[in-house]
């Protein structure tokens, strides 16, 4: 038995130390080297109800747990998490050597901004769909122009997608109307241009 702050002091320099404080409880390696903690197969830390906090198992990984539930396990391949990842304050950078790959079951990747979500990209069919996720909220296109950001194309979304273009368009081939599909020219759609399917 030791009384408080008394410590079990190992190692010729004393560099493993064992005590307890009054309050708490600790293991130190004052040393220089490393404190290595060691199980014939699996090493338990555990809270003092005996649910495991964090396991380690020879050939199988490291598991992390939150109220004794698996939240991250390791793997041969990398890791599996269950729950969501948050960070806080600040940003959040994923940085990869090769190439980032995003896999949804559903198909469907949301874009939220405090939790309502802004933007939709999803698998439609064998489609690509982009969408707005905000009541008549327009798709707007933009890039840099020299140093300056500007917007390319809008789809007015409160006018059934009608496309703004901020310096007109060039197209390299035909533009296709099909029957009664109209050109319409002037601020009162004066002129107009269209084939009926006869004349």
């Amino acid at each position: 038995d030791f009384p408080d702050d008394v410590k079990l002091r190992l190692g010729t320099s004393q560099d493993l130390q064992l005590w307890h404080d009054g309050s708490n409880s600790y293991i130190a390696d004052a040393g220089t080297g490393v404190l290595n903690i060691s199980g014939s197969s699996q090493v338990n830390i555990n809270a003092a109800n005996g649910e495991n906090a964090i396991q380690v198992i020879e050939n199988a990984g490291v598991r992390l747990r939150h109220n004794n539930i698996v939240k991250l396990d390791t793997t041969s391949t990398g890791v599996t998490v269950t729950g969501n990842i948050a960070n806080t304050s600040g940003d959040l950078t994923l940085d990869v050597a090769g190439t980032i790959k995003l896999d949804a079951d559903s198909g469907s990747f949301y874009f939220k901004d405090a939790g309502t979500i802004f933007g939709i990209v999803e698998k439609s069919g064998n489609n690509m769909s982009i969408r707005s996720g905000l009541t008549d909220a327009d798709l707007v296109f933009k890039g840099l122009d020299g140093s300056s950001i500007i917007t390319a194309l809008t789809l007015d979304m409160s006018n059934a997608g009608r496309a703004v273009f901020n310096a007109g368009a060039t197209f390299n081939d035909h533009v296709y109307f099909g029957d009664n599909d109209k050109a319409v020219f002037g601020g009162g759609d004066d002129l107009q241009i269209f084939h009926d399917g006869t004349h």
